[in-house]
C-alpha cells in the first residue's frame, strides 16, 4: 500500500523526468537585519523564491506577476498539498517534507509581501 501511495504522489508532484514540478528555496532578504529583540525576527530576514520546472527562481510576488497564468495551478498545487496530508497520512507528509520544507512554509505565511499579495487577490 505504502509503494502505491509513492507512485500517487510522484505522479501528482513530479514531472515526466522525475523533478519536481515545483522548486523552493529559502534565501535572505537584501535590505534586511536580524533584530534581537524580536523573537520572529531570523524568519523576516528571509523570503521564499519558486521555480516550476526548468525556470530560474524568483520572489514568489515576482511570479506571480511574471506568470500570473500559472497562479490558479499553484494554488490548487498547495491545496492538494494540504489535502494529501490530511488525517495525519504520514506517508504523504514525508514525501511533501521532501518537496517543502517547514522552513520554507514557516517564511511563506511570515512574508508581508505575500500577505500584500493575499489581499489583492482577495479583492
Amino acid at each position: 500500500m505504502k509503494e502505491n501511495q509513492n507512485i500517487i504522489l510522484d505522479n501528482f508532484f513530479k514531472d515526466e523526468n522525475n523533478y519536481y514540478c515545483y522548486r523552493f528555496k529559502v534565501v535572505d532578504k537584501e535590505d534586511e537585519q536580524e533584530n534581537p529583540q524580536d523573537e520572529f525576527s531570523k524568519i523576516k530576514c528571509k523570503r521564499v523564491e519558486i521555480a516550476l520546472y526548468t525556470q530560474d527562481f524568483s520572489p514568489i510576488p515576482k511570479y506571480y506577476k511574471d506568470w500570473g497564468t500559472k497562479w490558479n495551478y499553484f494554488l490548487y498545487f498547495v491545496n492538494l498539498l494540504a489535502d494529501v496530508c490530511m488525517d495525519k497520512n504520514n506517508n504523504a507528509i514525508e514525501n511533501i517534507s521532501a518537496l517543502i520544507s517547514l522552513q520554507t512554509v514557516t517564511v511563506i505565511l511570515n512574508d508581508p509581501e505575500i500577505a500584500a499579495l493575499n489581499e489583492i487577490l482577495l479583492q
